[in-house]
């Protein structure tokens, strides 16, 4: 019973702030707020007449009178903060004030302290630069609009640095705190800027050009001038394979050039406890009795390590707790547990040395993205007007900027979405960060009870410690000598009884300590935060392909992997354990590292709810089957379509680093962006597509086994071209997690299960059964389990995300799969004239035009995808106007003239 009343003799002796008082102050600073402005707006009317007032003179209340309408107070504080302050700048005191006012209130404003620095800054600056262009405004307001400071400020500038220098010093200070208030406003500055350039590069264009065709008409038969052709990095004449056509002249390209522009900016974002360097010394272990309840620190202090050394027991005692009970109590910080194990290894007696650790420099999360590719510009006869050329001008200028169209410039697939802005971490919200509290006297407790039920059977322990997690807390043990470990596992629900715990899972041993490990669930566990785990240093400086920010681990450390490198992962979960969230948790992951140009996914929702908010980003991220209403597919019938569909861009993605001679995904596009392969040849750059499937159990039962083999087949070969599987189930039977999918998912992660066999079909063995649910999951990556509380993303933080990405400017559509013709279908020769595209016939005769025909070309030229592009080529194919593919040598156009063109037409219609 005395154990039962510590806590709450505890709780009684922690000061509370009383409401009231706080509700009080608030409304006190708020009304203050008022006060001043009023004042402040009526001085600029009355300061004549009040500016006799002095302090002493409110000290006789009955003798004096204002004409301000907050009375002789309102009047000496407006002359105090405008006349003898920042004149005219002193209005915004008020708003600070009043910021201030619901910081009290505990109103939720973001970023409140950085708006009250903005505000009192801007302050200093009105104030200087009334000053400066009013001077004193013949006496208005004492010293003019700037007031006292500000006029002193302007006169010792003037004595330095002249009128001159004053007022360019100004304009410096006014753009620089625009900027730092506005981001947007740099960028909409130099896109001025980079505009007003483009136009002035395109006049002389046009000049150029038309007096290239003036030269033309006077003289005929120009010579030809011995210009060598251009050749790329494999020896390869460019020339031969069409990157660059012309009529015009071509402005020279300087050969110095090697290094790109700077790629648009990312957003980066630190967590400013993560990014602080540690301190140079840890506080020493307080030792106490288990029965001393001293708080240890202020709140919010990170979770302890509690270790405890206790004599080697050959047999057990009647009482084994208070026995053991009777050694010091130590508690260490987090950070001292590395520090901890070494001074357990060293002689008794000698210090051991605390190591303190040091953070590098910050380095950029999204390194150097080289500049865009070449659009190809039409041949045009020589007798077309300029009109035509500037109407092909500016039919480029849509796809890609005038500054990057040099070939020795690097392709940045990034510059389709230039402005193109990552979601703010200000869209999550904060919840409780992860911070762990766990009370001194529940870690003592526990402790003792585990001890006493291993004396019970028994079993004799030298040392325990604990690590406090968000979720549970792992206390390890070091048995003594001759203690069998299938003994300490069988004593699960013994230790579970005893501590009246939900959950209680036992590791023995775990895996390189040489402990046995107890975990223990929290009788409060904390929530996880995503905008904790997306703000840390860890995730910010990943170098991953595909980081996933999964959560935090029991040492409240967070927890990043990298879907390229697992490359698929299986998820399962009984319902309402967390396994919706860590899908989202995946997805905003994805969202938050990468750019609409670098991946993709592919959606598939048989419950029609969970995934349907994703539709919002359906023209940046998400992608789709040809002539598809919905990106998210719902419906099971086109599941199998959509599946095959990828295995054809898998094959396709496989023929292009076969042509390439590269081994993965990385290095095509390493060649592909250093221009060494050739759009012509059916190169492209490849994003990474995410194929995320929900509810697979479901699946099964409706669409049949029809839907393993592709899965099997993407799972087995789909990795070195970044195509990734994320499926979830909700039943992990073997039935559904069969073993041709298990051994191709050799990352998993187990959500709380019904059963034992459950937990062993996923993660081939127990522990699964023993979570305690809202997230807390196991994390199988091949070698061994590491338990994770998982980070909790509400519906209204997703909603905020896609409604972010989706208000931007996105692709004319989402990224086109391949067609899948299903066996006993007609062929695609047959069908593919049934339905002719709209750009089919304006296709067809810049073709016959041109004599040259490009899959690459019509994409760009028309502003379409690589798949429509694709279509409108095979149309042209079965019409007859262009040849088959024969290897990587172009089409040949068939047709020779626009009539014979128009007549193919009045067949086709």
């Amino acid at each position: 019973m005395a154990k039962k009343t510590k806590p709450a003799k505890a709780e009684k002796n922690k000061p509370v702030v009383d409401e009231r008082l706080v509700l009080l102050a608030g409304l006190f600073t708020f009304i203050f707020a008022l006060f001043l402005l009023v004042a402040f707006v009526s001085y600029l009317y009355t300061w004549e007449a009040d500016q006799s007032l002095t302090w002493q003179s409110l000290l006789k209340p009955f003798s004096i009178s204002a004409k301000n309408l907050m009375g002789p107070i309102g009047a000496s504080l407006a002359s105090i903060a405008i006349s003898r302050g920042f004149g005219l700048g002193a209005f915004l005191l008020p708003f600070v004030f009043a910021l201030w006012s619901l910081r009290i209130l505990r109103v939720e404003v973001r970023r409140s302290v950085k708006k009250a620095a903005v505000l009192i800054i801007g302050m200093f600056l009105v104030s200087i630069t009334f000053a400066f262009l009013g001077g004193d405004a013949k006496g208005y307001l004492g010293y003019g609009l700037g007031g006292r400071y500000g006029y002193y400020f302007v006169s010792l500038l003037t004595h330095y640095i002249s009128m001159v220098g004053t007022g360019f010093l100004l304009l410096f200070l006014i753009v620089a705190y625009t900027v730092w208030i506005n981001r947007a406003f740099a960028q909409r500055v130099f896109k001025s800027v980079e505009t007003f350039v483009d136009r002035m590069r395109r006049g002389q264009s046009a000049i150029a050009t038309a007096a290239q065709s003036i030269q033309r008409e006077v003289i005929p038969s120009a010579g030809k001038t011995d210009v060598p052709p251009m050749e790329d990095s494999d020896g390869e004449n460019l020339g031969d394979r069409g990157d660059v056509v012309s009529s015009g002249p071509v402005a020279p390209v300087e050969k110095d050039l090697q290094e790109a522009p700077p790629a648009p900016a990312h957003r980066k974002y630190y967590d400013e406890e993560n990014t602080a360097p540690k301190a140079q010394g840890q506080p020493e272990p307080t030792e106490l009795t288990p029965g001393h309840t001293e708080s240890h620190g202020p709140a919010g202090v990170p979770p302890p390590e509690v270790e405890e050394s206790l004599p080697v027991q050959g047999a057990p005692e009647e009482k084994g707790g208070e026995t053991l009970g009777q050694s010091p109590f130590k508690i260490y910080r987090p950070g001292e547990a590395d520090q901890q194990e070494q001074a357990d290894e060293a002689p008794q007696g000698e210090p051991v040395p605390l190591a303190s650790e040091t953070k590098g420099e910050q380095k950029p999360l999204v390194e150097h993205v080289p500049a865009s590719p070449v659009a190809d510009t039409p041949t045009r006869p020589a007798e077309q007007p300029s009109s035509m050329v500037l109407e092909v001008e500016k039919r480029q200028d849509e796809l890609t900027d005038a500054s990057h169209i040099s070939l020795d410039q690097p392709y940045d697939p990034t510059l389709d979405l230039r402005n193109y802005q990552m979601p703010p971490l200000e869209l999550l919200e904060k919840h409780d960060e992860g911070q762990v509290e766990v009370p001194e006297e529940e870690l003592v407790a526990n402790k003792d009870k585990i001890i006493e039920t291993l004396s019970n059977f028994g079993i004799g322990i030298t040392k325990i410690r604990a690590t406090v997690g968000p979720t549970v807390t792992l206390y390890e043990i070091v048995p003594a000598p001759g203690i069998k470990l299938n003994k300490i596992r069988s004593l699960e629900d013994d230790i579970a009884l005893n501590l009246k715990a939900a959950g209680v899972r036992i590791i023995a041993p775990i895996p390189g300590k040489g402990t046995v490990g107890i975990e223990v669930p929290n009788a409060n566990p904390a929530i996880v935060s995503m905008l904790g785990i997306l703000r840390s240093k860890k995730f910010q400086e990943t170098k991953f392909a595909l980081p996933i920010a999964l959560g935090k681990t029991i040492s409240n450390e967070p927890f990043i992997v990298d879907l390229a490198k697992m490359p698929h992962l299986l998820v399962a979960g009984a319902t309402g354990q967390g396994k919706s969230v860590g899908l989202n948790a995946i997805i905003a992951s994805l969202l938050y590292s990468q750019h609409p140009s670098q991946l993709k996914f592919v959606m598939v929702d048989p419950k029609k709810v969970e995934l349907t908010l994703y539709s919002k980003i359906e023209k940046h991220f998400l992608a789709k089957l040809p002539n598809e209403d919905d990106a998210i597919i719902t419906d099971t019938d086109k599941v199998i379509n959509t599946l095959n569909s990828l295995c054809i861009e898998m094959d396709e993605r496989y023929a292009l680093l076969k042509l390439a001679m590269v081994r993965n995904l990385k290095e095509y596009n390493e060649r592909f962006i250093s221009r060494r392969l050739s759009p012509e040849k059916g190169h492209r750059f490849l994003p990474y597509i995410v194929l995320i499937i929900d509810e697979y159990a479901d699946l099964i039962m409706t669409a049949g086994r029809e839907i393993e083999m592709p899965i099997a087949r993407l799972a087995q070969l789909a990795r070195a071209i970044g195509i990734h599987l994320v499926i979830a189930t909700q039943r992990p039977t073997t039935n559904i997690i069969t073993g041709l999918i298990k051994a191709n998912f050799p990352a998993r992660i187990a959500f709380r299960v019904t059963s034992g066999i459950d937990s062993k079909t996923i993660l081939d063995g127990p522990g699964a059964n023993q979570l305690i649910g809202r997230g807390d999951m196991l994390v199988y990556e091949g070698t061994g389990i590491t338990r994770v509380q998982c980070a909790f993303l509400d519906t209204p933080e997703v909603e905020r995300i896609t409604d972010f990405i989706g208000n931007q400017n996105g692709y004319p559509s989402a990224l086109e799969l391949p067609e899948y013709n299903p066996e006993g279908e007609a062929g695609p020769d047959s069908t593919v004239l049934q339905d002719l595209d709209e750009l089919f016939k304006e296709v067809a005769t810049a073709v016959v035009e041109n004599q040259r025909c490009s899959t690459s070309q019509i994409q760009r030229q028309y502003s379409i995808g690589f798949n429509r592009a694709g279509r409108i080529v095979d149309q042209l194919e079965a019409a007859g106007i262009v040849s088959a593919q024969s290897g990587s040598k172009p089409r040949e156009v068939q047709i020779a003239d626009l009539m014979t063109l128009k007549r193919i037409f009045e067949t086709l219609e």
